[in-house]
């Protein structure tokens, strides 16, 4: 005897299930546009509810994610249409597809309207939501490329204010910002939020700031020699002695060549636009390779005295000289 199923089933369609996620995309954005269609032409006076629409919305924008860009744009348009209080949408088109600065900005300042105006106008309540905060600091960005640095740094330093824990690591790339534009005070005051000295992003941007703030002198010396102890692909790719491989990992290790690939996406420009920094970095490398040996050097002892972990007060004070 059959156990009967109780409740609704939908039947699985195998046709559908058989498709790559780019032709599901399609397939997607196609009956959704008929839909829509349907529903104008018919004048039924029928409308979906608001639930119903952010669901499909959320499932245009969940296909646009693993379709080609131009089928994205247009289930990101399509999503909006259905919700157009949906933020993901327009984060997703300024993060993911604008091909501009411009077009970047546009939509960053969308989803920070559609929160503010979700919040009645309200921007101290808009500014909780995760999503404003990342808009924030997207937007930061882009002035900062754009050349308004004073408008960037004045974003960037509020969305610090509004996520203290920096979930998304925007502190990886404030890091270069800050040193590119000779800040270091406030390079210091990230380096001590946010201590990771055996992380590429921190070791390094310690080790480049000391340096341009500092010179060639023992507190450079002795971060740049850390930062190469944590991470030795880093500290080869950027004297162009090896070559990273292309994947990009999203989840990686302290010293890892994935650590080193992300690093250096980002990190790159700023050593080669720091007059002397590359020269300085090879001598460190050189040097430590003839005395004690790379990679994983940790006993710095020898010549730079007891390593601490303590660094940011090292790089503040420049007390070792």
């Amino acid at each position: 005897m059959t156990k009967k199923r109780v409740g609704k089933h939908r039947p699985r369609n195998r046709k559908f299930e058989s498709l790559t996620k780019e032709q599901k995309a399609i397939v997607v954005l196609r009956t959704v546009e008929r839909a829509m269609e349907e529903n104008r032409q018919s004048g039924s006076g029928i409308e979906p509810t608001a639930v119903e629409r952010n669901t499909a919305a959320k499932s245009a924008l969940y296909f646009a994610w693993v379709a080609d860009d131009a089928t994205a744009r247009r289930l990101v348009s399509v999503a909006l249409q259905l919700d157009p209080d949906f933020d993901e949408a327009a984060l997703y088109r300024a993060e993911i597809l604008a091909d501009t600065l411009e077009e970047a900005r546009t939509w960053y300042r969308v989803a920070m309207d559609i929160i503010e105006r979700r919040h009645s106008g309200n921007v101290l309540r808009a500014e909780k939501e995760v999503a404003y905060q990342r808009a924030l600091a997207g937007l930061g960005r882009i002035l900062w490329h754009d050349g308004e640095t004073d408008a960037a740094f004045e974003l960037l330093d509020r969305y610090f204010v509004l996520n203290p824990r920096d979930g998304w690591r925007i502190r990886d790339w404030y890091f270069h910002f800050l040193i590119a534009d000779r800040r270091f005070d406030r390079l210091h005051d990230l380096l001590e939020a946010y201590p990771e000295p055996s992380a590429a992003f921190w070791s390094y941007s310690a080790a480049l700031g000391a340096f341009l703030e500092f010179g060639d002198n023992l507190t450079s010396q002795f971060l740049a020699a850390n930062a190469v102890s944590c991470n030795w692909p880093v500290a080869q790719a950027l004297l162009g002695r090896t070559v990273l491989p292309t994947s990009q990992a999203t989840i990686y290790k302290h010293g890892s060549s994935a650590e080193a690939k992300r690093y250096t996406r980002l990190g790159t420009e700023a050593w080669e636009q720091a007059p002397g920094a590359l020269e300085f970095l090879r001598r460190i490398v050189d040097e430590g390779t003839s005395q004690s040996g790379w990679p994983g050097a940790k006993d710095l002892e020898s010549r730079w005295g007891t390593v601490s972990m303590e660094l940011v007060p090292v790089l503040c004070d420049d007390r070792l000289e």
